[in-house]
């Protein structure tokens, strides 16, 4: 317990109200501290579209426009069954730049020495790692689909990296956090 600490729902405050973030998941270990946004989606995942892809995969543009989506910048698209047995496109409400901001702002105001490593969380009942296209050229945001490959990156990455953090300095960085999520 000493080595990791699981927080949920925390907020990071901003200047303003508007400008405070909420953080689905944070995990401090001694090898790292991870921001985990988690989305709990069924469906195939597409992940880091952009209009790089339109050339191979010319529906993308249609669904881009169709959600209004940014085409230069690498979005996240679903593909589901509607409850009427119509085929369901939804994108990824937070962007992952938004992500890496949040990750970013989190290591700022804990003046972390690190940096935060932003997973993007993907899970529903019966979904995994067969159910994405990653298109993504950015490996700054771990992209991770169900549980088991969420265990298997805590197993291979964190549980067996390279130590950061002291238990102490973990129990620090709790206590602040805490401080500020009473």
């Amino acid at each position: 317990p000493e080595d990791m600490h699981v927080l949920a729902n925390i907020y990071i405050p901003g200047k303003r109200v508007k400008s405070t973030d909420k953080l689905d998941h944070v995990i401090l270990t001694r090898t790292g501290i991870y921001v985990i946004d988690s989305n709990y989606w069924t469906g195939h995942l597409y992940h880091g579209i952009s209009e790089m892809q339109f050339d191979g995969e010319p529906i993308f543009e249609t669904v881009f426009n169709i959600l209004e989506l940014d085409s230069k910048s690498e979005q996240t698209i679903c593909l589901d069954k509607g409850e009427d047995g119509s085929a369901q496109f939804r994108s990824y409400k937070h962007s992952i730049e938004e992500l890496k901001l949040k990750a970013e702002r989190l290591e700022k105001v804990f003046e972390l020495p690190y940096p935060v490593t932003p997973i993007a969380y993907y899970n529903a009942e019966g979904v995994g790692s067969e159910h994405i296209t990653n298109y993504s050229r950015d490996n700054s945001v771990k992209v991770i689909v169900g549980e088991k490959e969420l265990e298997h990156f805590f197993e291979k990455f964190v549980f067996h990296g390279r130590f950061q953090y002291k238990v102490e300095e973990l129990e620090e960085v709790r206590a602040a956090i805490e401080h500020l999520n009473p």
